[in-house]
């Protein structure tokens, strides 16, 4: 005698699923996908199996934190308040590729206005401890904010904090709305920094930043250093902070906006910044000035577009770092582009950058040693550069001869070295 399954007394398919389990950290548990799978089999099954998936989710915590996460990823606010009415608990941590996010957090990141609406009712008189609460040194709003999820941001913006929230700490009014400015002001994200600059003209202050302490990970910069420190030129977002008066001269180490403009070889960025008042001569705690910071990463077309703006506004091409490094031995560093590091010298010998040429660095090299030591290549560019530019500032005599031995051992060495790289690009450009 053949027995359907659906002719089954529906005890007897809640019997059935019990056997659907799997290991979760040598604890067996109801396996939720399986489960529901046989719920969605037909109607029948669903009516049967239905109530066990939720009481599962209410009677295991790492499922019910499970199912929220489907219910927020899949944007299901139905889903979340059915959860909530059979006792699963919103205080949840939830897995979401890497981090781990509270349901409210990553609502808002994935932009599910909705959800956060749900969230927040569910939520009630606890919401404004939710919503102040950071994950990942985010607040829901901060998210909201990075995702640029204009329809999520004022719903959090408004909620003000509870009594568990200090007043002047990290957890304040002041501090949520003003972190949440700092990451409306990364990437360009103008439409949130204009809503955030507009409704709470009272509340935003363009110069807040939070230092939490030694953790540089809890710091907050300033939205104008936010602004400067990317890889693409956010020059609208720096004039609007400018215009509501942010003060480019604030000082957070390592989150100075014009050494970060000139890391980035943001041009217009570092112009508007100047034109504010920005300290050409300003250093970061390693006592890097804006020169250093253009020409750490080597030269292209708009890092020599940025070492002349600074030389042309001022900026000093002999001013030391903290371990005596001056711009000229970092422009004859550049072992792998002696065209573009004779390019830099000249600019800054140029602009005044000649006593450099004899300055001792915590290493005991001048910027003759270390472009003598990039020279293994051969190539004819770097004795061009030792002896056109470097060698007419030497004012020690002693290295001075030295200098010229050293030239001159490399023609004995290898006579035909100068012709080398006019014979390779020779071969290179000829038909």
């Amino acid at each position: 005698m053949t027995v359907s399954l659906l002719s089954l007394p529906p005890e007897l398919h809640q019997l059935i699923a019990t056997f659907l389990t799997t290991e979760v950290k040598n604890e067996t548990l109801p396996h939720l996908p399986n489960l529901n799978a046989l719920a969605q089999t037909c109607s029948q099954l669903h009516q049967s199996v239905q109530c066990m998936l939720f009481d599962v989710c209410r009677k295991y915590r790492v499922l019910g934190e499970h199912a929220l996460g489907f219910a927020v990823r899949r944007d299901r606010p139905d889903l979340l308040d059915s959860l909530v009415c059979v006792g699963v608990s919103l205080a949840a941590r939830l897995v979401f590729v890497r981090p781990v996010y509270e349901p409210l957090h990553l609502a808002a990141w994935l932009r599910h206005p909705d959800v956060v609406e749900k969230l927040l009712e569910l939520y009630a008189e606890d919401a404004p401890f939710f919503a102040y609460t950071r994950i990942e040194n985010k607040t829901p709003l901060d998210y909201a904010a990075c995702a640029r999820a204009m329809d999520i941001v004022p719903l959090l913006a408004d909620i003000q904090p509870s009594l568990q929230h200090n007043s002047d700490g990290a957890s304040s009014r002041y501090c949520y709305i003003n972190r949440a400015l700092c990451w409306a002001a990364t990437d360009d994200r103008t439409q949130v920094l204009s809503f955030l600059l507009e409704r709470y003209p009272a509340e935003v202050d363009p110069n807040f930043f939070f230092n939490a302490g030694a953790d540089e990970d809890d710091w907050t910069p300033t939205a104008l250093f936010a602004a400067c420190n990317g890889p693409f030129e956010n020059l609208g977002v720096v004039r609007q902070l400018l215009a509501a008066g942010a003060n480019p001269n604030i000082f957070m180490p390592n989150h100075i906006p014009l050494l970060a403009a000139a890391r980035g070889n943001h041009i217009d960025i570092i112009e508007a910044l100047l034109e504010a008042g920005a300290d050409i001569h300003v250093r970061d705690d390693r006592l890097c000035g804006g020169i250093h910071h253009a020409l750490y990463y080597g030269m292209n077309v708009s890092q020599s577009r940025t070492l002349r703006l600074l030389l042309e506004r001022g900026a000093d091409p002999n001013r030391a770092d903290a371990d005596s490094v001056t711009p000229m031995h970092l422009a004859c560093a550049w072992k792998y582009d002696p065209g573009d590091a004779k390019w830099a010298v000249g600019l800054l010998l140029e602009f005044g950058g000649a006593p450099s040429v004899n300055h001792v660095s915590g290493a005991g090299q001048t910027p003759v040693d270390v472009a003598r030591s990039c020279s293994g290549s051969g190539l004819r560019q770097w004795s061009e550069l030792v002896e056109e530019l470097l060698l007419p500032h030497i004012t020690d005599e002693k290295k001075r001869q030295e200098t010229i031995d050293w030239l001159r051992s490399r023609r004995v060495k290898n006579p035909t070295e100068l012709d080398v790289a006019t014979r390779f690009t020779t071969a290179l450009w000829d038909p």
